[in-house]
């Protein structure tokens, strides 16, 4: 396609001839759909760097960004593409609007969307009281069965392990360290078995 389009004198010649050296054989309604189809759609990689914006500082022309960028085929494209753009925000602003909500006001969607970080923060709270290690390190025995949290970036289930062992990383005999450690400190780490989770995961 783009020999095609660039074969011939522009302005002077009416077609241009095209010869493709074929290393395996090709149908020839392939040859023609890659010659006579819709090209591939093309989109500009264009950005202003910093070593761009220095050398137009140092140029003696004076050229400003803003003309760079307004010359470029990026600019081209976003013009371009801006009505189809707009349309489609409209569109959705309206189909926004025409939802409704039966049987209920924004009044109680408000209270519900507070009664649910109320919930997350008292369940956070709970959580930095149940993990402190003068609450968590009595069960953290050889044999425990403890559930674990799932990784970032996961499938967002947790699974069941088995504790093999737990090692002390730093004192946490007091109610102040157990507090140090709740918020990141000193604390315990536990060894749970892999094996046992992943079957209990299944």
């Amino acid at each position: 396609i783009q020999m095609s389009g660039r074969a011939g004198r522009r302005g002077k010649d009416d077609r241009g001839v095209v010869i493709l050296m074929m290393e395996d054989k090709m149908q020839p309604e392939t040859a023609k759909s890659m010659v006579k189809g819709k090209p591939d759609p093309l989109y500009s990689s264009f950005h202003v760097s910093f070593s761009m914006l220095i050398n137009m500082a140092r140029s003696a022309g004076g050229v400003e960004p803003e003309e760079l960028v307004s010359k470029t085929f990026a600019q081209y494209q976003a013009e371009r593409a801006m009505p189809e753009l707009l349309a489609k925000a409209e569109r959705l602003e309206a189909e926004r609007d025409a939802i409704q909500v039966d049987g209920a006001d924004e009044s109680a969607v408000r209270d519900y969307l507070d009664a649910e970080a109320r919930l997350g923060a008292a369940r956070a709270q709970a959580r930095a009281i149940t993990h402190a290690p003068q609450h968590a390190l009595p069960y953290l025995q050889g044999g425990r069965l403890v559930k674990v949290a799932a990784a970032a970036g996961g499938d967002g289930r947790a699974c069941w392990g088995v504790v093999i062992k737990s090692t002390r990383t730093g004192g946490a005999s007091s109610k102040a360290e157990g507090k140090k450690a709740a918020s990141g400190g000193d604390g315990a780490e536990a060894d749970p078995v892999a094996a046992a989770a992943a079957a209990a995961r299944a």
